[in-house]
């Protein structure tokens, strides 16, 4: 039976617990986040040699100055490039070994299933909550046919949308059907994705600011923020409980004149 409990985390540590020491997708910024009991969010790309690493990009030229796609090598090649420091995903999962939930982000790089396919191979025996999500429809009707017990999410971009936007979201989700929706913070109290949030969880990306995060936390059933270190007291608060009451409305409108209007309306109905 599918557990969707991992939905009922606040707060994940988007691509681990990271500053300017310690670098995203890392074995470092994992056990950062896990010592801190912070949810986390990661990446995966699979490699040539159907090693599947946790990384961000689709080449090493952001991070390691080196612009070369990660689809051609394998993994004795992206070691010898940075340095070991592209974990395989068996030795994170390993790592975090049910500690903290953790979401897979599916960096689909061909319209083949390789990838969910090498995936489900370690996803199958792990034994902590975890979901998968993906912007890739395709890849997620994949997981819906073959891994229906698997808690999915479908990404959204942050642009536009447009009627015929809106109606391919809307195909998208009656094809996949997934549990939750991963969408851009900017798209929050949007009329389309406040009705979907009424069907499904909603979690928002990317929040890089305590601001921010107080802006937009109550919009949501979830944030995927960076850099939570600097904004640990909030933190706390919101884990406590996602429900508000008087006292909340009124500290965070003073925190946040401008969505005080929407969350109030959100507290009474």
């Amino acid at each position: 039976m599918k557990d969707l409990s991992i939905l009922n985390s606040k707060v994940f540590a988007h691509r681990g617990l990271h500053n300017d020491e310690v670098m995203e997708n890392t074995m470092e910024a994992f056990k950062q986040a896990i010592s801190k009991k912070i949810p986390i969010e990661l990446d995966v790309h699979i490699l040539k040699d159907k090693t599947i690493v946790v990384f961000h990009d689709r080449n090493l030229k952001r991070l390691f100055k080196k612009n070369i796609s990660i689809k051609d090598l394998d993994y004795k090649n992206i070691s010898k490039l940075t340095d070991n420091k592209v974990p395989r995903l068996e030795e994170v999962l390993k790592q975090i070994n049910g500690k903290v939930p953790v979401i897979v982000e599916i960096k689909k790089d061909s319209k083949k299933y390789t990838l969910e396919k090498e995936l489900v191979k370690q996803l199958d025996n792990y034994k902590g909550l975890f979901a998968v999500k993906s912007f890739n429809r395709r890849s997620m009707y994949w997981f819906k046919r073959h891994r229906n017990d698997y808690v999915r999410g479908l990404l959204v971009h942050n642009r536009y949308y447009s009627i015929p936007d809106k109606f391919k979201l809307k195909l998208n989700i009656l094809m996949i059907k997934p549990d939750f929706l991963s969408v851009n913070y900017n798209l929050l109290g949007k009329r389309f994705i406040k009705k979907f949030n009424k069907k499904m969880k909603i979690l928002a990306w990317t929040i890089k600011s305590e601001e921010t995060f107080v802006d937009y936390k109550f919009l949501c059933d979830g944030l995927i923020c960076e850099k939570t270190d600097t904004f640990k007291m909030s933190l706390d608060i919101f884990a406590e409980d996602n429900k508000l009451g008087l006292f909340d409305v009124a500290t965070y409108s003073f925190l946040s004149f401008k969505y005080f209007p929407m969350t109030l309306a959100m507290v009474l109905t």
